[in-house]
């Protein structure tokens, strides 16, 4: 994690590995998640057949960096995170929400569904259209994290 330095130029800035990235703060964004995996290659598997991340083992611990950018390397506005074992059960079938839920933008979020439980996942809520937002779906990967598909309806966040 990054500490950080007094402000340069009225910009506050960043040090990581004893050299300065950066000069903008951090503030408030979303910059990193983490799925917790009883069993971590098969979820890299799921995830990898679902969504084409890459996944690079962090030292000699049980954490891999996720990197969702595309086949071109492109991160576009997404953000990375990470996979570690999980410490303890995993949530049951029905259980509530117990942390953050993480929602991925894709193409088509009814191929993607489908795609999802072939390779493992359960339903939590079928590919549904919800007005102004786009198509929209839940599933429990096969470890029971919760995720949720959106194919944004890009009119509606244009105004149009």
């Amino acid at each position: 994690m990054p500490g950080r330095v007094r402000p340069w130029r009225g910009r506050w800035c960043f040090r990581r590995g004893g050299r300065v990235v950066g000069k903008e703060p951090p503030v408030s964004r979303v910059v990193h998640f983490e799925i917790h995996a009883s069993e971590p290659d098969a979820l890299i598997d799921f995830y990898t057949a679902v969504f084409g991340w890459t996944f690079t083992r962090f030292g000699d611990m049980d954490y891999w960096s996720i990197s969702t950018a595309d086949a071109d390397g492109d991160d576009g506005v997404g953000i990375n995170g990470g996979l570690t074992r999980r410490e303890g059960s995993p949530p049951g079938p029905s259980a509530p929400v117990n942390g953050a839920n993480i929602v991925v933008a894709v193409d088509d979020v009814d191929a993607t569904f489908s795609l999802a439980i072939d390779q493992g996942a359960s339903s939590a809520a079928v590919p549904e259209d919800l007005a102004g937002v786009g198509r929209v779906a839940n599933i429990r990967d096969p470890d029971g994290n919760l995720l949720g598909l959106i194919t944004p309806d890009l009119s509606a966040m244009s105004g149009a």
